[in-house]
């Protein structure tokens, strides 16, 4: 009786830690038209003008490279790859207000943090106009002004379905380990 017991409250235990577990919220676009894959793809990164290559963006291009390896594409020599990825990200403040939605206890500030990724055909990228064969973006938001602890949760969101169906919308609860 005790044994059955102790389990019983174990299992409840845990049940109640999952359902507490903190989640990230997400809600996402996409819009491509990238071809179907035939094998391997390779990709190779680009800043984006003005973006510096600090740590922090070193942080989010891992992130977003473990991502896009579950799906077949690799990190590869600009000069072997055959697509170019970029991406660009931003938080903003808007004190006192909450997302449209969303609740804000007691006035707390409510930030909105924005994440973009591009893929583009490498061939266009040296010319006038790049062909862009996939913009994904997410946006999150959030009492908390520290990017770097939401981003990577925002990528593996962003990317889990990549490419995904193109036109969509959709919103996703990433559980932060």
């Amino acid at each position: 009786m005790n044994r059955t017991f102790a389990l019983t409250v174990l299992l409840l235990l845990a049940v109640v830690m999952t359902a507490c577990a903190p989640q990230l919220r997400s809600n996402i676009a996409v819009y491509h038209s990238l071809p179907e894959r035939s094998g391997d793809a390779a990709y190779a990164f680009m800043p984006l003008t003005g973006q510096r290559a600090e740590f922090e963006n070193s942080a989010y291009r891992k992130s977003i490279k473990e991502e896009l390896l579950r799906h077949g594409y690799r990190e590869a020599p600009m000069d072997e790859a055959s697509l170019v990825v970029a991406f660009s990200h931003s938080i903003d403040q808007d004190p006192g207000q909450a997302p449209l939605g969303q609740t804000s206890s007691g006035g707390e500030d409510a930030y909105s943090r924005k994440l973009w990724i591009y893929v583009m055909d490498k061939r266009s990228v040296s010319g006038d106009t790049m062909r862009v064969l996939y913009e994904g973006n997410v946006i999150s938001f959030g009492s908390t002004g520290q990017l770097g602890n939401a981003l990577p949760f925002m990528i593996r969101a962003l990317l889990q379905e990549f490419p995904g169906t193109s036109g969509t919308l959709r919103t996703e609860y990433i559980t932060i380990d």
